[in-house]
């Protein structure tokens, strides 16, 4: 058995993207159908379409969750504090799917995690209006939400880490020596 591969540069992740006049012109072409097709039926939709994990292949989820363990331990070695976002979405099912299973990944492996749908319900109003017609593009509003909520998330991460360093500098958790 094979894993995915964490990509770790540019040219190995959008190569023929950038360069290659046929596959710009394929994805052209994909994005017409998408804008006939798939607005015209967002905007009229009322409920959800249903979906099932089992129309995932198991094998997609377990490569899934490994590439994102290897993408939080990467930037762990580098430093950095990795958020992981529940995402939101409106209309997209298999996304709700992987963001759930981000979030099992996160609380397994102790990082902090971010919940946009949370936000994204307070945040009032109709979800349509958070979210562009691909159900998972969010508009300037919601784009707007989702930065005051990994503002947010920081500052609190941040307080966090500043009271234990606190606490540790004046002795231990009760503040003696």
């Amino acid at each position: 058995q094979k894993y995915g591969v964490l990509g770790r540069s540019l040219d190995q992740n959008r190569w023929l993207n950038r360069n290659s006049v046929i596959v710009k012109f394929v994805n052209y072409l994909r994005y017409i159908r998408i804008q006939e097709n798939g607005i015209a039926r967002y905007r009229n939709m009322d409920t959800l379409p249903t979906f099932q994990e089992s129309q995932v292949h198991p094998w997609i989820i377990v490569n899934y969750k490994f590439v994102l363990r290897e993408m939080i331990h990467l930037s762990c070695q580098h430093g950095a504090t990795p958020i992981v976002i529940r995402y939101a979405t409106w209309g997209h099912p298999p996304l709700e799917l992987f963001s759930d299973l981000s979030v099992d990944v996160a609380r397994e492996e102790r990082v902090l995690v971010c919940d946009m749908q949370a936000s994204f319900e307070q945040a009032g109003g109709r979800m349509k209006d958070l979210f562009i017609h691909t159900g998972f593009h969010v508009t300037p509003k919601g784009a707007e939400v989702f930065a005051e909520k990994i503002f947010q998330t920081i500052l609190r991460e941040n307080e966090r880490v500043s009271r234990r360093n606190l606490s540790e500098s004046q002795g231990g958790p009760n503040g003696t020596r």
